[in-house]
């Protein structure tokens, strides 16, 4: 038993149906697309949130925060905040230091 698909025809052209067996496949098409629309529109989501929640890629915190921990007058990193805005990266640091190191030294860091 073959099947075929018609479909209606503008009103223009008198109402007539054209017999198109390769409709059978348009159902398989169209969620193949959709499937590719919503992957495609997940991934600019989750891209968004990680903008607007200031994600940073996995790891490059703790690569950051041991870094900034071996510079000299560090005596510990209390936070560490990465964002991202276009292709670079910005560190918030809060680190804590001698209280006897004067402004210049702490600059300097």
């Amino acid at each position: 038993m073959e099947h075929h698909r018609r479909i209606p025809a503008s009103a223009g052209l008198g109402g007539e149906t054209w017999n198109l067996p390769a409709l059978i496949y348009a159902d398989a098409l169209g969620l193949t697309v959709a499937a590719v629309i919503l992957w495609v529109g997940a991934q600019l989501g989750r891209r968004t949130l990680d903008a607007l929640l200031d994600a940073a890629p996995q790891g490059l915190q703790q690569e950051i925060a041991k870094a900034v921990a071996r510079m000299d007058g560090v005596l510990d990193v209390d936070a560490v905040r990465v964002r991202r805005a276009g292709n670079r990266h910005f560190v918030d640091a809060t680190v804590s230091v001698a209280r006897t190191a004067s402004l210049e030294q702490k600059v300097t860091l």
